[in-house]
């Protein structure tokens, strides 16, 4: 019999009492049954408070809060069981990296191999949440966990580290020679003692979010939900949902980390995502070179969680579409511009009539479209849309189609357009010569069909650069064409008219008109 017990360590007591009963001499105990515990532990009410005087790392922690316990233990000794409540309120601690100091109350209530009840509190500017949950089997736990928040705004929290600038040029280049280089941890390998862990290999984890709203690095999500799990190593999240943009993304993700390299599957789709809202957020590819109202659905396979390998091991499919769009970075009416004006040089040496002329688009004037669509792939790092087609609002726009590539990695971009200036903004249709008396109208225009060229497009997406070697050829040999339909026409118009003049005017009128339709039959 233990009639008191007390453990004391700084401003922390324990008191505790107990018996063990029943307990048999050695001679008689193969015979009897196994001794009774009955077992009682009580902690006082704990302030942290000063245990920021401990030691001096402590003291730049600011602890707060206090903390109590109560357990106890009864049974046989062979088949104990265990009741313990800790309790801890007001808790926090001064971090670093946090704008913040969070407060936390937690109440774990554990009974013989279980935890009845978990109820996890945090309260800081902008940000609450509670984590409730459950545990059945500590050796092969089940855990049932419920996350609700009515916000959770992570840039009031966290001070987010800056990324580190280097000088990629010898002897540093300054801005124009820099790179932005973030050191990243090899998070592949971070996983290794969870797959060789057998308690986490046999865990059965379900945990189900419902997030009112979140904003991290100024990306602002609403009505985040979904259900995750993991059992036998496979981490999964069904039936996602979030707001974003004032539009919808919906999918779903399992990844298996039993590999070394873990792999994944994943499905995503998206609809009434309005891109104007990402300006000046941190939101990769398309911030960088569209605007509109985004609708898009994609699915595919990967391997590694580390970013750069992430990326080059993905491999996906799908498709989107983008209303009332226009490029971000990427001015087509410049292209357009300057495509025409250097095949014009082209076109003078054939038609000295023309040189000279150029065309020009007011700088500054954005080209808008009803939509852009496209299929496309991700795959060994690439987005390639190979169906690309831009059509332009009435008078806003240059119509565009064709393939376009885009590296994941560092934002290069590979395009071939086909330019079409269908609402003639450049005016480059009325385009017309005299050649020796021969008038040539639309001249670098293919029949009724308007100017049309192939312009290609390469560095980046941020900063791109025009390749117009395809389009003198091309308008050369329109223009030359044209010419020479205009000259074959002239002489059959030249030639009829002869042919009639030698009509007999005394003829009667049903015969002059007989012979005037067969010279028109003759020379169409």
């Amino acid at each position: 019999k233990v009639e008191q017990l007390l453990f004391k360590f700084h401003n922390a007591e324990f008191r505790g009492s107990g018996l063990i009963s029943n307990v048999t001499p050695a001679a008689a105990a193969a015979a009897a049954s196994s001794p009774l515990v009955s077992m009682v532990l009580v902690s006082n009410e704990i302030d942290f408070k000063p245990w920021n005087e401990l030691l001096p790392q402590l003291k730049q922690l600011e602890l707060i809060g206090k903390a109590k316990l109560d357990a106890n233990l009864n049974g046989p000794s062979d088949r104990l069981t265990y009741k313990a409540r800790f309790v801890v309120s007001g808790f926090s601690v001064k971090v670093p990296s946090l704008k913040a100091v969070p407060r936390f109350d937690l109440t774990v209530a554990v009974e013989t191999d279980q935890i009845q009840n978990l109820e996890l509190k945090m309260k800081a500017p902008g940000n609450d949440f509670l984590l409730k949950g459950s545990v059945k089997s500590f050796s092969h736990p089940w855990v049932a966990l419920d996350f609700t928040s009515s916000g959770m705004d992570l840039d009031q929290l966290i001070e987010w580290p800056a990324p580190v600038v280097a000088a990629q040029a010898a002897g540093g280049a300054g801005v124009a020679g820099s790179a932005l280089v973030v050191h990243q941890d090899d998070i592949d390998a971070l996983l290794e003692p969870v797959r060789v862990n057998p308690m986490l290999a046999s865990a059965n984890v379900n945990f189900n979010f419902n997030i009112a709203s979140m904003q991290a690095k100024l990306v602002k999500m609403q009505d985040l939900s979904g259900r995750a799990h993991f059992k036998d190593l496979t981490f999964g999240v069904d039936a996602f949902s979030m707001k974003m943009w004032k539009g919808a993304v919906k999918g779903g993700i399992s990844a298996q980390m039993r590999p070394k390299t873990p792999t994944y599957s994943f499905n995503f789709g998206a609809s009434g995502l309005q891109l104007r809202e990402a300006v000046g957020e941190q939101n990769g590819l398309l911030k960088n070179t569209l605007l509109g109202v985004l609708k898009f659905d994609m699915s595919g396979t990967g391997r590694s969680f580390n970013t750069e390998a992430a990326k080059m091991n993905l491999a996906a499919k799908g498709s989107l579409r983008v209303d009332q769009a226009s490029f971000a970075t990427i001015d087509v009416g410049k292209a357009v511009a300057e495509g025409l004006n250097k095949a014009m040089e082209r076109v003078g040496e054939k038609i000295p009539s023309v040189k000279g002329r150029s065309f020009n688009i007011p700088a500054g004037r954005d080209s808008r479209y009803e939509f852009i669509t496209a299929d496309f792939t991700l795959q060994n790092g690439r987005f390639v849309a190979p169906n690309f087609v831009a059509k332009a609002e009435p008078n806003s726009g240059i119509d565009l189609k064709g393939t376009t590539e885009v590296g994941l990695k560092d934002l290069s971009l590979a395009t071939r357009w086909e330019i079409s200036d269908t609402f003639n903004l450049t005016h480059a249709r009325d385009l017309s010569v005299n050649v020796g008396g021969t008038q040539v109208d639309h001249l670098l225009a293919e029949g009724a069909q308007p100017v049309r060229f192939t312009v290609q497009a390469g560095c980046t997406c941020l900063k791109p650069c025009y390749s117009y070697t395809e389009v003198p050829e091309q308008l050369t040999k329109i223009a030359l064409n044209n010419l020479a339909l205009a000259a074959g026409e002239r002489a059959k118009s030249e030639l009829r008219k002869k042919v009639e003049s030698i009509i007999p005017q005394a003829a009667p009128p049903a015969v002059q008109d007989a012979l005037k339709g067969l010279g028109r039959k003759l020379f169409r």
